[in-house]
């Protein structure tokens, strides 16, 4: 048994298995010199080095190389030699012998000196889990050892084939790609497929068995729709770009306002107006009042810079009455009846003189034997007119004829008159049964929906001038460029296609027309 001295002085026994144990859960490594068969600690060097040295400093050299000078007090002391040796906690010889912070081991003999303990670990260092190297290990590793010594790093794939790796269950889809842009701003596939999703996916289940024509299809409605996006996105940013500071704030006040009056429709629930707008709409709150401050913008483009260049005036519209006269007089049509005989045979010509001297001119018309002209009919004969005169255009291929309807009035007959229809010479009778108008409109009547309608007119040709102005000033993806890689997303996403099938040319029939010059129509006014 051994006496240890502790930091507060007290002396305890350790036996050589009781000194391992403390001396193992204190993190230090244990080197015993006599501890065999419970042999007491003796001749014990204490070392907190994570492997031990080869060769240890002899008492006297440690003293020599670590130890402070000695003072002449500490001199007159006399030197312990088989006595306790002295050691701080960082493995050197005391400064002083009263220091209170050293360990006393008895021993016999050369006592090798305690070496230097290493600095304290960090906390991440010694966390749980952490696994610890051993420096002694570490360093007995050579370069002529298979391992850390000869490591290689090499850039590029990793070596070798993955075995029973995961394989894709199917061609892999387009989910959003960015097709194009206008001025800045990109244009994704999602925000223009999204508006045509119902209309795609039942032209794709109405022409399973005719992909051409769903091309066909596709493409237009997809040129229709970017062609109104990108429109609408050049007028807004024409807007943005001209309005004052005064404006831009009046603008954010706007939208504010916006906002407050959807929640009060909901009875101040911003929750529960958000979630019918969802329902009603699919836009959520701020969309809607996006939606309506866009608006406001274009309103105020066209009334700043449309609205003022159109004037349409009295004189207009009196010429454009004039113009499309017989849209506002349609006219109507005149019911004739006629009887025709031959002159080569002059026995029918008498009977039919007979006749219509003694019976109704419609039943003479309709004898067969006298009336060469559509006796089934009775001879019956409608001619239509246009404008307010019925008689103002030709009403019979025969001008003899059409000569002696225009003298007549209702229920008047005229006749006989010699005429050449083909090879054979007739005479002819004509009667004017009735005549026909339909209801026409009186300038008074149509003055407002033309002053509207020439307003239209020119607003939309304004607009189109104002358009162009401002795609050629800004910049922009080409819209049948876009449209090309629209219709690649929409073939993989509808048609479940992995090639796509190029969009129809410009110039084909079933195609749209090209983005240049008034050709492109304007969007209506708001």
């Amino acid at each position: 048994m051994k006496t240890v001295r502790t930091d507060a002085g007290h002396a305890s026994t350790l036996t050589c298995a009781s000194a391992l144990l403390l001396m193992t859960l204190a993190g230090l490594s244990l080197s015993l010199g006599g501890c065999a068969n419970g042999d007491d600690v003796q001749g014990t060097e204490l070392s907190t080095d994570p492997a031990p040295r080869s060769t240890a400093l002899s008492a006297a050299q440690f003293a020599a190389t670590d130890a402070p000078a000695a003072t002449s007090a500490d001199a007159s002391k006399p030197t312990q030699t088989n006595a306790a040796t002295k050691v701080d906690q960082g493995g050197r010889m005391p400064r002083s012998a009263a220091d209170p912070e050293v360990a006393v081991l008895p021993g016999v003999g050369n006592v090798q000196p305690l070496k230097p303990a290493p600095a304290q670990p960090s906390a991440l260092a010694n966390a749980p889990g952490r696994p610890r190297l051993n420096t002694a290990m570490a360093s007995s590793i050579g370069q002529d050892q298979p391992g850390a010594g000869n490591v290689v790093a090499t850039p590029g794939a990793p070596q070798g084939v993955i075995q029973n790796g995961a394989q894709p269950t199917s061609a892999p889809v387009t989910v959003d790609a960015l097709v194009g842009q206008i001025n800045g701003k990109p244009v994704y596939a999602s925000a223009v497929l999204g508006e045509l999703d119902a209309r795609l996916l039942a032209s794709a289940e109405k022409n399973k068995e005719s992909p051409n024509a769903w091309n066909r299809d596709a493409t237009a409605g997809i040129f229709s729709s970017l062609k109104n996006q990108v429109d609408q996105e050049l007028l807004l940013q024409e807007a943005r770009s001209v309005l004052s500071p005064e404006e831009r704030k009046g603008l954010f006040a706007f939208l504010a306002n916006v906002r407050e009056n959807l929640i009060r429709e909901q009875g101040g629930s911003e929750q529960e107006a958000n979630q019918r707008l969802l329902n009603t709409e699919e836009l959520t709150l701020d969309l809607k009042a996006q939606n309506e401050r866009d608006a406001a913008l274009i309103r105020m483009v066209y009334q700043r810079f449309i609205i003022p260049r159109v004037n349409v005036s009295w004189r207009d519209v009196q010429v454009e009455y004039e113009r499309n006269s017989e849209k506002y007089n349609p006219g109507g049509t005149v019911v004739l009846r006629m009887i025709w005989v031959p002159k080569k045979d002059p026995a029918v010509v008498q009977a039919a003189k007979d006749a219509l001297a003694a019976r109704s001119f419609e039943d003479v018309a309709g004898d067969a034997k006298i009336n060469d002209f559509s006796a089934s009919s009775k001879g019956i004969i409608e001619s239509r007119f246009k404008g307010t005169d019925p008689m103002g255009a030709p009403l019979l291929a025969f001008d003899e004829l059409d000569a002696a309807v225009k003298k007549l009035s209702v229920g008047q007959v005229g006749g006989p008159v010699e005429f050449r229809s083909g090879r054979a010479d007739y005479l002819g009778w004509v009667k004017l049964e009735a005549i026909n108008r339909e209801k026409a409109v009186t300038l008074a009547d149509a003055q407002l929906d033309i002053y509207r309608s020439l307003r239209q007119r020119r607003l939309q040709a304004e607009a189109e001038r104002f358009f162009q102005r401002i795609r050629e000033k800004g910049a922009r993806t080409d819209e049948i460029e876009m449209t090309s890689r629209l219709l690649g997303v929409a073939q993989q996403r509808y048609l479940g296609r992995t090639e796509v099938t190029p969009a129809p040319s410009p110039d084909s029939k079933d195609s749209p027309a090209p983005t240049s010059g008034a050709s492109n129509p304007a969007p209506a006014k708001p």
